[in-house]
């Protein structure tokens, strides 16, 4: 048995929501409207006998939205028969004007009905014609009745105006209702739905809310996996100091560096994977699993063409890694270093205020299966101070992105004589900061600083 609810019958009659649109829906409603209008006007002009203009407008209104209706309703909507049936209504209206009373007439209240409704059906850039056209029109038709009042065909009976008043004005009343109704219905729809897709967003909020946790716990456990990538205690000397500083962009980042002694030599190395967040920081796991494996550290272009294997076979998606090593000979005061496509490293010498870069050939890690490397070496002094760094310190940028830059940092390095490892790693910190403005970083810094006694 069918239910036959206010929803239901509305839903049959114009249409239901989810295939028809609102405009759709409310052209149906003014089409069924118009429909019955015809109907009744043409009742009344037959029952008071007005003429058969009056009689064939009202019948000629009725059939053209009758067959709308069923094109509308059953078929496809086009803009063409919202403006077809528009020029259709203010005709007939036009006429029912004039053989109706004119302004003492019911025809008058349909005006603003069929505005009310043109303005909702019509595009954005038609509702401002539509509005002048209905007061035009109504100008228009006032005008030529108080111009030539013998155009317009008065009632003979007080009754019949009466009566055509009492419908007309029951027909807008009724029209407006529908709209009403298919308005809140529309709305009250679309309340739903929103509340649907509130409370769905919630829920996802919520599975969101859980997947982040778990991210971040993952985040934290890389952390910690990283941290004990670093050295948790430098090695102490009486031949030489050392500090190190390293600051990730992110939880975990790509940079890391490692001291390494053995008999009476030292080994400095540090490396640079690209990119960042966790891909990065899996390969640099790898890169210093690979580097803690190798047996024989004398020779810095070796121990770094021993890890590019294990590297080259870890990394995705173009990965690689930059890295520098060098090893000191403490008894002989000679630094042998090699470089896999890192940037320059650098020994200040305090006795004379010079800066020299440690620059050699090689290929980053993570390309090729073997890379060429070139191994140079130079004689140290001392008080000579080593320091090693990424490209994250040199490349900070301020609030205009400008880079804090070669020049600026081997000031700082020789305004910094005369502090010690800890200190200078330090206040790098702080000038980092207050050049770039702010606590956080681009990229990944790492810096470390060996002094030679």
């Amino acid at each position: 048995m069918q239910n036959f609810t206010l929803q239901n019958i509305s839903s049959r009659l114009f249409g239901d929501r989810a295939s028809f649109p609102f405009e759709h829906r409310l052209f149906n409603t003014y089409l069924i409207m118009s429909f019955i209008l015809g109907i009744v006007a043409a009742i009344v002009n037959y029952a008071l006998n007005l003429g058969f203009i009056l009689l064939f407008s009202s019948l000629v209104l009725s059939v053209a939205c009758g067959v709308t209706y069923v094109f509308s309703r059953f078929r496809s909507l086009h803009y063409g028969q919202i403006v077809s049936i528009a020029c259709v209504g203010y005709l007939v209206m036009a006429l029912q004007w004039f053989y109706n009373g004119g302004t003492l007439g019911g025809v008058q209240y349909l005006f603003p009905v069929v505005l009310l409704f043109m303005v909702i059906l019509v595009k954005n850039e038609h509702k401002l014609l539509v509005t002048l056209i209905y007061f035009f029109t109504t100008v228009v038709l006032i005008a030529i009745e108080y111009a030539y009042p013998e155009y317009i065909s008065m009632y003979t009976v007080r009754a019949d105006r009466y009566l055509d008043v009492a419908i007309t004005s029951a027909y807008c009343i009724m029209t407006i209702g529908l709209v009403i109704m298919v308005f809140s219905n529309n709305y009250w729809s679309t309340y739903l739905t929103l509340q649907e897709e509130k409370r769905r967003f919630e829920l996802q909020s919520i599975e969101l809310g859980k997947r982040n946790q778990i991210i971040e716990a993952d985040l934290e456990i890389a952390r910690l996996i990283q941290q004990g990538l670093l050295p948790r205690e430098l090695p102490a000397s009486e031949r030489y100091d050392s500090h190190a500083v390293y600051v990730p962009l992110d939880r975990v980042g790509g940079d890391f560096y490692d001291i390494i002694t053995w008999d009476n030599m030292l080994g400095l190395f540090i490396a640079d994977v690209s990119g960042h967040g966790l891909a990065s920081s899996y390969l640099a796991l790898i890169t210093k699993t690979s580097l803690d494996s190798i047996q024989d550290y004398h020779s810095p272009a070796a121990v770094l063409a021993g890890i590019n294997p294990t590297v080259t076979k870890s990394s995705v998606k173009s990965n690689f890694v930059t890295a520098f090593f060098a090893t000191i000979d403490l008894g002989n005061k000679i630094i042998r270093y090699a470089s896999a496509g890192h940037i320059p490293q650098l020994i200040f010498r305090k006795s004379t205020g010079e800066m020299i870069e440690l620059r050699t050939t090689g290929m980053p890690m993570g390309w090729l299966d073997e890379i060429v490397l070139k191994e140079k070496e130079i004689r140290l002094e001392s008080g000579d101070r080593i320091i090693f760094f990424s490209d994250g310190v040199t490349e900070c940028r301020d609030s205009e992105n400008r880079h804090f830059g070669e020049d600026r940092f081997y000031e700082f390095i020789k305004q910094m004589k005369d502090s010690g490892p800890a200190g200078v790693t330090r206040q790098l910190l702080d000038s980092l900061r207050n050049f770039s403005g702010s606590q956080d970083f681009e990229d990944d810094i790492t810096f470390m600083v060996v002094d030679l006694h």
